[in-house]
């Protein structure tokens, strides 16, 4: 719902939904995310914000910067031996429908840790809007192997079979 109003253009409300799920589920990666690129894009002509963001983004492939200043940000302190820098960035890369560059850093997620639900569901989705139903099928099929409750794999598992149809 916070996605639907930030398109909306009805930022508070964004911000309280996201804020709120964080707090219900502060494990939950996607509603930090875009917590985080809804403050950077409001507060991105404050002084202190714009330095930061300018120091962050030499150090940063200008392809993706712009777009994922806040994750990319939080990826590049991270090693890059860590998965969660490769969910990361994925989501940038996703969130910028660059989905072969989202779906390389899915990949090397899983390369280091193969048990990892939250990358083999980000694959799932970015191979599904790809039209690999199969493929989206089997990594969203592991998410939920690996974590039985998690909140979308279920439905979006689910929208895939009924595409194969």
């Amino acid at each position: 719902m916070g996605n639907v109003y930030r398109k909306q253009g009805r930022n508070d409300e964004a911000q309280v939904v996201y804020e709120q799920l964080i707090k219900e589920k502060p494990h939950l990666l996607v509603a930090k995310i875009n917590l985080a690129f809804l403050l950077y894009e409001r507060n991105k002509n404050n002084p202190r914000v714009r330095s930061l963001a300018e120091a962050v983004m030499q150090r940063l492939d200008p392809k993706t910067a712009p777009a994922g200043l806040p994750i990319a940000a939080l990826a590049n302190r991270l090693s890059p031996h860590a998965p969660e820098a490769h969910l990361l960035m994925g989501l940038v890369h996703a969130n910028a429908n660059q989905d072969a560059d989202a779906m390389n850093q899915f990949v090397k997620a899983l390369q280091l840790r193969e048990e990892y639900p939250d990358a083999h569901y980000q694959l799932g989705l970015a191979l599904a809007r790809q039209n690999q139903f199969d493929r989206a099928a089997v990594h969203l099929q592991r998410t939920l192997q690996l974590n039985p409750h998690h909140p979308r794999a279920q439905k979006f598992l689910d929208l895939i079979r009924q595409q194969q149809q």
